[in-house]
């Protein structure tokens, strides 16, 4: 049972709570009554488009084809990849390619699809070879270059507006790794455009000009972000709500645990740093839930709310991720019964940059050919091979007393700063190989990145490694190492000591905190595909299209 209950105060003396509910009520009436005066001419095609997909009872069930050349996609929903596309239903007969590729030489990801096809899948392709076939849809991603395509045959075509906007549905779920999530919301939405074999399609939402569309939109868009905050708001208590359950059954354990801590070296003064942050929380969480209380059926549409959830959720998934870590470092540093899943938590983020180092200095050198690029190539990979046959050692030394928890973590921090110097190198020599004034600029803007801290708000650790062909998953949150995504961090503050690693303003110089390696084989993408052109929507399939006109479309996310 919990040792602190949840205070909930349901009266409200300063008012404070009627006014936030005023205001979430204000924010929908107002939001209904402008966007209720839409004029006519937008609501008839709207109407005339939704009866004539009433009327339209055929279904057809896509076949499907997944080609995942980044290994990126899993199972969701407890069912693969393939099994949950084919369930979703299509206005006629098609094919619903699916392809993942990070083979982009030139930048452009619509020519790199189409290079694909011509090599391995001609009958992608119309007889003539200068269209897509006809029943076709593909979808294809590559996660390293941060791109999404869409591409179409000539009775499965949609408009360029409509291309957006199956892109964007797949976006969100992309940024955050779900790829398989982000495939499955692309082709609902692939799905809801494609005309049916008359060639009738479903309406585009183009609105007219003019100050009623302008106003009637506005009331749209607060009734939508009014619903929004509902959600987010109501999501967020849910999540906060669970954390702060397992914070509370933890919090005496945790206590204990953290003065049980033995001999923890330099790794102590941030252990105590964050404990004494879990503490202060703790007492801010309790204030937090009494503010909150039982939140009214208006308060839920106000912003107010939902800044106040966000803030608690916030503190409570810290808090969470908090606890863990000192339940972990007790285990480590005592060698007590649980040092070994602490162990390989520990080991999660330096294989992982491992890993990134590894496809990075492949993928480079492959692209330079140069000898010296392949010998470079050689010797870091075997460098990576020792560096994981030395963590599996650390394991059975550690058991056998033969080295410290101490020393062992400091080995970790070791490999983990040459890590980042095989990294630097590589991505400078190869950014640096090109003399042109465009190649100047690509690593200028990779110069440029450098001096973001919150890289780990959009590619981070993803949590799960493989070590002798076995996958292991951990939570990069609670490592006793720190890392951008430990909790207690805060991006916004941090301030750099060397590439690819952080320290907390007032903290000990000699404290590190580590960002993944996987954000910075992103910029190195993103810096060596960059050109002047926009990252907006883009239909060309460059040099080597070769006359190519068939319908599909690509952008950046």
């Amino acid at each position: 049972m919990a040792d602190t209950p949840q205070v909930i105060v349901r009266d409200d003396p300063s008012g404070k709570k009627k006014a936030t509910a005023r205001r979430g009520m204000m924010r929908m009436l107002c939001g209904l009554l402008v966007m209720l005066s839409v004029p006519a001419v937008w609501l008839f095609p709207i109407v005339m488009s939704s009866i004539s997909t009433a009327r339209a009872a055929n279904q057809y069930y896509p076949n499907v084809e997944i080609y995942d050349q980044t290994s990126s996609f899993g199972a969701i929903n407890g069912q693969s990849l393939q099994s949950e596309l084919g369930q979703v239903p299509f206005k006629q007969p098609v094919k619903l390619v699916v392809l993942s590729t990070d083979t982009v030489p030139t930048g452009n990801f619509n020519e790199a699809v189409l290079n694909y096809a011509r090599s391995s899948h001609k009958e992608w392709l119309s007889a003539s070879g200068n269209k897509w076939a006809d029943g076709l849809v593909i979808l294809a991603v590559s996660p390293s270059y941060r791109k999404v395509g869409t591409y179409f045959g000539e009775d499965t075509k949609v408009s360029s507006s409509k291309q957006d906007k199956i892109q964007e549905a797949a976006k969100d779920d992309f940024r955050a790794g779900r790829w398989s999530a982000g495939m499955v919301e692309a082709a609902k939405e692939a799905a809801h455009y494609v005309p049916d074999a008359n060639g009738n399609s479903t309406y585009d939402g183009e609105l007219p000009p003019g100050p009623a569309w302008f106003v009637s939109f506005l009331g749209l868009v607060t009734v939508w972000k009014g619903f929004k905050l509902r959600r987010e708001s109501r999501r967020n208590l849910r999540q906060a709500r669970e954390h702060w359950e397992n914070v509370q059954a933890d919090h005496n354990r945790a206590e204990r645990a953290f003065a049980l801590i033995g001999d923890s070296g330099k790794y102590h003064d941030e252990l105590e740093l964050r404990y004494t942050e879990y503490e202060a929380n703790f007492r801010i969480a309790q204030e937090k839930w009494a503010e909150i209380g039982t939140p009214r059926f208006w308060e839920y549409f106000s912003a107010v709310l939902k800044d106040k959830t966000d803030t608690l959720l916030s503190l409570t998934s810290s808090m969470d991720s908090t606890d863990d870590t000192v339940f972990s470092a007790s285990e480590f540093f005592n060698l007590g019964s649980g040092w070994v899943d602490a162990w390989m938590k520990e080991i999660g983020p330096v294989i992982e940059d491992l890993t990134a180092l590894g496809e990075l200095v492949t993928s480079v050198s492959k692209e330079m050919g140069t000898p010296d690029a392949m010998r470079g190539q050689e010797e870091i990979l075997r460098w990576i091979v020792d560096q994981q046959a030395l963590i599996v050692q650390l394991k059975d030394q550690i058991g056998q007393g033969a080295v410290t928890p101490v020393n062992a973590l400091e080995t970790l921090d070791r490999i983990a700063n040459e890590t980042r110097n095989w990294v630097k190198g590589v991505v400078v020599a190869s950014l640096k190989a090109d003399t042109t004034k465009l190649g100047q600029e690509r690593y200028e803007k990779w110069e440029t990145m450098q001096d973001k801290s919150d890289g780990a708000a959009t590619v981070g650790y993803k949590g799960s490694y493989r070590l002798n062909g076995t996958l292991h998953t951990y939570d990069p949150a609670s490592t006793i190492r720190l890392n951008t995504q430990s909790a207690g961090v805060s991006a916004d503050t941090l301030k750099s000591i060397a590439f690819g690693s952080y320290r907390m303003p007032g903290w000990e110089s000699d404290t590190y905190i580590y960002q993944s390696m996987w954000y910075q084989q992103h910029t190195y993408n993103t810096a060596h595909t960059w050109t002047h052109s926009s990252d907006s929507s883009d239909g060309s399939y460059g040099s080597s299209g070769g006359g190519f006109s068939g319908s599909g479309s690509s952008s950046s996310f």
